[in-house]
């Protein structure tokens, strides 16, 4: 289980997750819980199974579209023949059970994984914003941009210029106070860390990493809101953290795309 992406249903009563199943394949993973503690059957999902040439299924995230009363399902993936690389392709949903045919939903025209989105209220505007790792390799980015749109389906503006540090991926959006912090994973050594920049209009960012602590090795997760209730029960289930062990010197930790996917450590989710 790795890139864990977990959501409150809209009625505001339980909670759906979804997954990268494998790190090959055209399937996805998804369970529901009533109450964080207690969670359904994993269910392998073959959203891909009519795209033979499809090599992978990376990073699902679902919205709930108000308007259209369905979810909207986004994840990356490359199909030989089609793209140069991955995309980021969507379906549709009203119950988990039945899917849409699966589409491309954004290609910008070279290489993009790891799609996230968030409402945002700015200037007295409401629209969503889109924001993506830019896998491209000439000239080599790997770095964290963003768009935005009206709603969860688009359309989309132009990209924003990186955001990040190149070897970044994985983000993440949260708003704190007047400020949002869009937090990735820096995967690469000597520096392979969670780390963080935020802003106040999208448009200046600054580091957060000197004001942020997470545990040892944390990779991409999610982040979502929960009462105080909630959180007292996650804690009551859960032992304390213990440290983690050191590396060996001049080791690298291992990076989350190709760590054996039963290393769920390193797919670990937050809440704030």
């Amino acid at each position: 289980m790795r890139d864990i992406f977990i959501t409150r249903d809209p009625s505001g009563e339980g909670f759906r997750v979804v997954w990268t199943w494998a790190w090959r394949g055209s399937t996805l993973g998804t369970a529901s819980s009533p109450d964080l503690m207690t969670w359904s059957h994993q269910t392998e999902v073959p959203i891909m199974k009519d795209v033979p040439a499809v090599r992978n299924v990376w990073a699902p995230e679902t919205y709930w579209d108000s308007g259209a009363k369905q979810w909207l399902l986004i994840w990356s993936s490359a199909v030989d023949g089609m793209t140069d690389g991955n995309r980021i392709w969507a379906a549709r949903t009203a119950d988990f059970t039945t899917y849409s045919k699966p589409t491309i939903f954004y290609d910008p025209g070279f290489v993009v994984i790891d799609a996230t989105m968030f409402h945002r209220h700015l200037d007295g505007k409401d629209v969503v914003v889109f924001v993506v790792k830019d896998q491209s390799i000439d000239p080599l980015r790997y770095q964290i941009r963003w768009t935005s749109g009206p709603g969860v389906e688009g359309s989309w503006g132009p990209l924003s210029g990186p955001i990040t540090e190149s070897w970044s991926e994985g983000p993440s959006v949260i708003q704190v106070g007047a400020k949002w912090i869009v937090y990735y994973d820096h995967y690469r050594a000597p520096r392979a860390r969670y780390e963080g920049v935020q802003t106040a209009d999208w448009i200046h960012w600054t580091s957060v990493n000197g004001k942020m602590h997470f545990p040892d090795y944390a990779k991409h997760g999610s982040f979502f809101r929960v009462t105080d209730a909630e959180a007292e029960r996650l804690l009551s289930r859960h032992d304390p953290p213990v440290a983690a062990t050191p590396l060996p010197q001049n080791s690298q930790q291992p990076n989350p795309r190709t760590a054996n996917p039963g290393w769920v450590i390193h797919h670990s989710h937050w809440w704030c």
